[in-house]
């Protein structure tokens, strides 16, 4: 943190004759933007006479003047030092009391404001239009900087065992490597595979060792939250219940010393005993800590006999595999939307190589974090997964089994950056950037690559052109004018390219980009709202849906599920489904299944709802005798997530209210809030997908 003496130029800076301003209080609308002093005043007058220079306060349109004072003028243009102290916010100007000592001359609107102080108001003089006002003022404020690195992310960090880091998974394709890509949050696995709770903490997390693939320490991290979850180890080693209940104790004692918040978290299966995950609540409600139960979750959607080839040692450890970790994954996500957004974080992503570039906006711009995967994969996290070289066997854990190998190191480009090397980025790259702030109270932005090379982008929501089609973002992709490599944006600058508290930037070299750390400095006062959290319980109400399953499929949508054009529902169980579910049907964007939510008409408020829908996005099964990674559908630059529909339609068919979430390649609960409006009959409900899906149950509750 810095701070820096800044100089805001307000209003004309070289003041000409023209023709006189009426009297009365003239008052400059373009704000201060930081606290300061008024340090230089500004006019062509054509008498010697003092005039009153004052700072203002308004709201609305009512004004009140702080604090002034007399300036004598000479004839002719005066440029003459003042010292008035102003806030943010505040406004400047003068109070005309004799003919000829403020001027106006035609030029661009510069908007002002016309009174005078005996009123109280503010006024918009007629005069604005066509003239400016010949009057300017210098303002000189410290402004606090602060820097931005990857030291100083917020950080959410695993120590796990191996099925934490990646073991039998592709590349990327890992639960933190999952949940990563539509976070604002930075991610890191400190994870070791054979390791017990005790061994993690005895021999990695109490002394200074790194592994092979983490260049730097969590507590070197920067680790914002830690995340604990291992219990097969300890269990397997034969390490019993009361010493692995003390060890959490240790351990989150530990993380704490990092400055980090621990996150408790069980098991994804149960160990020691079916009851036993109660202790992770246990032991941190004790702590005062943060606790993810991931065993209500895994065991409706990790059911029945386990399938090998999604899964490696089916019968004993049971490492989930490239499809089967986003029950991990999808846990993590749920438990980090609960959580404030990030003070600080750097994102970087690569263009994905299916992505073809020929115009920035239509192939690059991007609304939401789903978008954003879609055209871009993220820079590589700490992970030890299948080889290159037998990645193809990703589908076949246990029909291959000893065909594979699971040892391939990827160290975290993330941490090679904070370490000070650079990482080569293809020709098109993202660089996401929270800071804490938000627009009002940042003063100026500077961004520092290593490269002066790279042509820099902004995402700009107030870029101008025609408005989009449906679906589409608003926003474009403006270019930014650098200086050895510095890209600078000023307070005026900002709007329309912070986006509350973050700004995305579209790195473009046609030979390629190579890059160390990103720097960022901004000035102004840190602090935002915490904004979004989403911590919502469970709804326990009555059901609404006469049928909530699978079972069969008629043509009444009052008495079950309907459908058009015709599904039959399978019953085939060879690759798992949820917890007491018996069929599944598949649905696209054109199969769709629709029934009418069966409730009392409420008259006097909205009925609002949680609506689960119980599905899957399962691509073809690969065999590792196909061409691999071109024919395979689930690789490493593959986007393996579609968008489940929901939609609520009025009993007139007119209007229906449409919601969204993603979906992965594994059974998942994905919840809904909507509201059943008052004093309208009950409404149908509709789900379809953008891509076909496996669904399994829609539940309908009141909240």
């Amino acid at each position: 943190m810095s701070d820096v003496f800044e100089t805001q130029n307000i209003g004309v800076q070289s003041p000409g004759a023209g023709s006189n301003a009426g009297l009365g209080t003239w008052v400059l609308a373009e704000e201060l933007g930081a606290d300061g002093f008024l340090t230089r005043f500004k006019c062509y007058s054509t008498v010697a006479a003092p005039i009153q220079v004052g700072v203002f306060s308004r709201v609305g349109n009512e004004n009140e003047l702080l604090r002034s004072v007399d300036v004598p003028l000479a004839i002719g243009w005066n440029s003459i030092p003042i010292c008035l102290p102003g806030e943010r916010g505040n406004l400047a100007g003068a109070t005309v009391s004799s003919v000829g000592t403020l001027k106006f001359a035609s030029g661009t609107n510069h908007w002002f404001y016309f009174g005078t102080l005996s009123e109280g108001k503010f006024t918009d003089d007629t005069l604005s239009t066509g003239n400016e006002l010949q009057m300017g003022f210098e303002v000189t404020s410290i402004v606090t900087g602060h820097t931005v690195h990857l030291g100083k992310v917020d950080r959410c960090v695993m120590y796990g065992p191996s099925y934490q880091n990646a073991h039998y998974n592709i590349k990327g394709k890992f639960p933190f490597g999952k949940v990563s890509p539509f976070s604002d949050f930075n991610f890191e696995t400190f994870s070791y595979s054979g390791h017990s709770l005790f061994e993690m903490l005895r021999d990695r997390l109490r002394v200074d060792t790194v592994t092979g693939y983490a260049p730097i320490h969590p507590k070197d991290m920067g680790t914002t939250y830690s995340f604990i979850a291992e219990g097969e180890n300890s269990f397997k080693d034969g390490i019993s219940f009361s010493t692995y209940q003390e060890t959490m104790r240790q351990t989150v004692e530990t993380v704490k010393s990092f400055g980090s918040i621990p996150v408790l978290c069980s098991e994804w299966k149960p160990v020691y005993n079916a009851s036993a995950h109660a202790v992770h609540k246990a032991v941190a409600e004790e702590m005062g800590v943060y606790h993810v139960n991931m065993i209500p979750h895994t065991l409706r959607n990790f059911n029945g006999t386990v399938y090998g080839d999604f899964t490696q040692d089916p019968g004993n450890i049971q490492h989930p595999g490239t499809r089967t970790s986003s029950i991990l994954a999808d846990a993590y996500e749920k438990f980090i939307e609960t959580l404030p957004r990030p003070a600080n974080s750097i994102k970087i992503f690569r263009k994905r190589d299916s992505i073809t570039v020929s115009n920035l906006d239509a192939d690059l711009m991007f609304r939401d974090a789903y978008e954003r995967a879609e055209r871009f994969k993220e820079i590589s996290l700490n992970q030890v997964h299948l080889t290159e070289a037998t990645e193809k066997y990703f589908d076949e854990l246990t029909t291959s089994a000893g065909l594979y190998s699971q040892n391939s190191i990827t160290k975290s480009e993330y941490l090679l950056l904070q370490n000070g090397g650079s990482i080569a980025l293809g020709t098109h790259a993202l660089l996401d950037v929270v800071i804490n702030a938000t627009q009002k109270n940042v003063d100026r932005f500077e961004l520092t690559l290593s490269d002066p090379a790279v042509s820099v982008y902004i995402k700009n929501a107030r870029a101008g052109g025609t408005y989009p089609a449906d679906g589409v973002s608003v926003c474009r992709w403006t270019a930014l004018t650098g200086s050895n490599g510095v890209f600078k944006l000023n307070r005026a600058d900002l709007p329309g390219k912070m986006h509350f508290d973050k700004l995305t930037f579209l790195l473009v070299k046609a030979g390629g980009i190579t890059i160390k750390q990103p720097v960022i400095r901004w000035w102004g006062e840190p602090g935002k709202p915490a904004y979004p959290v989403k911590a919502q319980p469970a709804a326990t109400g009555v059901e609404l849906l006469p049928v909530t399953k699978f079972t069969s499929i008629g043509t009444d949508k009052t008495t079950g599920w309907a459908v058009s054009p015709t599904i039959t529902p399978s019953d085939d169980t060879t690759y798992q489904l949820p917890y007491d579910i018996t069929h599944f049907v598949t649905v696209d964007a054109t199969k769709k299944v629709v029934q009418t939510l069966d409730y009392a008409v409420d008259n006097f408020n909205d009925i609002e709802v949680e609506i689960r829908v119980s599905a899957r996005y399962f691509k073809e099964k690969f065999a590792s005798s196909g061409v691999y990674p071109s024919g395979s559908p689930i690789n490493q630059d593959t986007f393996d997530y579609t968008k489940v529909f929901v939609e609520l339609i009025d009993p007139t068919g007119a209007f229906t209210f449409t919601q969204w979430k993603k979906l992965g390649p594994w059974w998942n609960d994905l919840v809904f809030r909507a509201i059943l409006p008052m004093r309208v009959s009950p409404l149908d409900i509709r789900v379809s997908a953008k891509d076909e899906i496996q669904l399994a149950e829609v539940s309908v509750k009141r909240v």
